[in-house]
């Protein structure tokens, strides 16, 4: 089981991050799972430290796929009732683990995470990424989602984070000898 930080969730939370927090308590026990409650405008955010795997900012979201309307790099915009827009959470994901390699340039001690040869790409020396969790829809549902929109490339995306997730949880515990 991994690391949680906090160890539970405070009160109030959303059925959906409750059951993402639960999700990510299964990662194996040399992973640490950071949860950092958004704010009116901002997702509730889980950091995830994985040795086999890097770092991901994971952003959660209480609607649905088929809610969304239209999207941008920006905003989703939901339909109703009411429609509403909201800041694109892979988005927030995206700034989020960019906030965390400007805070680590700032303090000495964590600068050796970072690249010095200032190439594109991540600026960590490791493995980063980023995304949003819509906890009320199954894999599947997400897959048919794709489909409508025409996304072959989200299609495959999802079928390869399965895969991968799905052989990090089931790889056999080091032995503790």
């Amino acid at each position: 089981m991994a690391e949680m930080v906090p160890d539970s969730l405070p009160g109030g939370r959303s059925v959906g991050e409750e059951r993402l927090f639960d999700v990510l308590k299964r990662l194996p026990d040399d992973c640490v799972v950071y949860y950092e409650s958004g704010d009116a405008d901002n997702h509730p955010a889980f950091v995830v430290i994985c040795p086999d795997l890097g770092l991901a900012v994971i952003k959660h979201v209480g609607w649905r796929a088929s809610q969304i309307a239209t999207a941008d790099e920006a905003r989703i915009g939901l339909a109703g009732p009411p429609p509403s827009t909201e800041l694109n959470p892979v988005t927030e994901a995206r700034d989020y683990l960019e906030s965390l390699a400007l805070g680590c340039q700032r303090e000495p001690g964590f600068k050796l995470l970072l690249r010095s040869d200032g190439g594109a790409g991540s600026r960590f020396l490791f493995p980063v990424g980023y995304g949003a969790a819509l906890m009320h829809d199954s894999l599947q549902q997400l897959r048919e989602e794709a489909k409508t929109l025409g996304d072959s490339t989200l299609a495959a995306d999802l079928k390869a984070i399965q895969l991968r997730v799905r052989r990090k949880c089931n790889r056999p515990k080091p032995d503790s000898r």
